[in-house]
């Protein structure tokens, strides 16, 4: 009976595990600049990815350059602090990958900022993620542990029943 406890709390925590450690994804709906909406969240990250056109800047280094970022809700002026500025210089065609916080932005501009990229950038996509944190990996060994420890609760079951 020990073992069997033991499997299945195993199992429980495993399964709390994987759902605290990969955060849910939401697309917002945005290619392209415009306004999101996020009053329906009140914490963590907005991801923005954006890909390099190359049209007017093509060959040259933009490193430490701004390329866009968030704006008071119905203007396009990029406030400072939600400025999206250039790590190291991203390739023709390449993407780069921008997270701010949400609570702060909606304190900040609005619960309905402007996603405003230029300076040959545009962007792919706007995702918010809970939680604050990025999903780390693939969840499939994650579910397959799962999987293979319910199994193992289950068979204990079975042959403790047919022991009795």
């Amino acid at each position: 009976m020990k073992k069997f406890l033991s499997l299945l709390l195993t199992a429980i925590l495993v399964m709390a595990m994987a759902t605290v450690v990969f955060a849910e994804e939401v697309d917002l709906g945005r290619a392209g600049n415009g306004a999101i909406d996020l009053t329906n969240y009140s914490d963590g990250t907005i991801k923005i990815v954006v890909k390099r056109t190359g049209s007017d800047k093509a060959g040259q280094d933009l490193t430490g350059w701004g390329i866009g970022g968030l704006c008071i809700m119905e203007t396009w002026s990029v406030s400072t602090s939600y400025e999206a500025k250039l790590a190291a210089d991203v390739a023709q065609d390449g993407t780069a990958e921008f997270t701010f916080d949400v609570a702060a932005a909606k304190a900040d501009l609005g619960k309905m900022p402007n996603v405003n990229f230029y300076n040959d950038f545009e962007v792919l996509s706007v995702t918010y993620i809970s939680g604050g944190a990025a999903p780390t990996g693939d969840a499939t060994p994650i579910t397959a542990l799962v999987v293979v420890a319910l199994a193992s609760c289950a068979a204990m079951v079975v042959l403790r029943k047919r022991e009795a």
